[in-house]
């Protein structure tokens, strides 16, 4: 039941994070932790977090200024999964330890999970070496064309420059939060209700995108959860 009530809220944090290891000695672990504590007591005296964690934490995320996004459960190692959903928004949690050393996070948000989505998208990059018209001109006059009634998968088939969907009229497997690696046109994404509408054109890192909702899959019940998260936790260190 914890399972399911967090695959139906997500959270999103920030993280910083002093790496010693599980087997460390125990000098070697206090160390750590005095680090920790240090700058946990530097953001409790009002240090903006996400500057701390750029400076100091040790983890990947230290360059994002320790943001990591959406998720939910069994995307994190456990402990920190916990530490995220006991700790409220704007809040900082108290230390805690996992495989990879000791941590703190804020919680920066928190949400009702957003239904998967199946969408098809028309993308624009600018990296072709023939064109004068840039990607966000190419995705712009696309975009007229649709208002203006062309079908979106024919236009997809045409103009779309994602070579894996396009002969598919921009049709994409299904997705849910983190399932592209594309905050933003996951987001976009979720945000249209209505089956065959569309966006305005979207950036993200890999370039331009119009993206065309074709169908919402609820979350399932947590009768038809149960049986998947007990073997998911038989198979997790929860």
């Amino acid at each position: 039941k914890e399972a399911y009530y967090r695959m139906n809220n997500e959270v999103n944090a920030s993280h910083i994070l002093i790496q010693v290891d599980r087997s460390a000695a125990p000098a070697d672990t206090l160390i750590a932790y005095n680090r920790i504590n240090d700058l946990k007591k530097q953001v409790e005296a009002g240090e903006n977090f996400g500057v701390v964690a750029r400076n100091h934490s040790e983890g990947p995320s230290a360059v994002s200024k320790g943001e990591i996004g959406w998720f939910g459960p069994f995307k994190m190692v456990f402990e920190f999964e916990s530490a995220a959903y006991d700790t409220e928004v704007g809040e900082v949690s108290d230390i805690f330890r996992t495989d990879f050393g000791y941590h703190i996070l804020t919680v920066n948000d928190k949400r009702e999970t957003p239904d998967d989505v199946t969408v098809a998208h028309i993308m624009t990059y600018d990296q072709r070496q023939d064109s004068t018209v840039n990607a966000k001109q190419r995705i712009d006059e696309i975009y007229g064309q649709l208002e203006s009634g062309k079908d979106f998968a024919a236009m997809a088939r045409e103009f779309s420059e994602d070579i894996n969907s396009a002969n598919n009229g921009g049709k994409m497997p299904r997705f849910g939060t983190g399932g592209l690696n594309a905050p933003e046109f996951e987001q976009s994404a979720f945000n249209l209700n209505e089956i065959g509408s569309y966006t305005n054109p979207v950036k993200t890192k890999f370039g331009w995108h119009i993206i065309q909702l074709l169908e919402k899959h609820p979350n399932p019940t947590f009768e038809d959860s149960e049986s998947k998260l007990r073997d998911q936790i038989k198979k997790s260190p929860r």
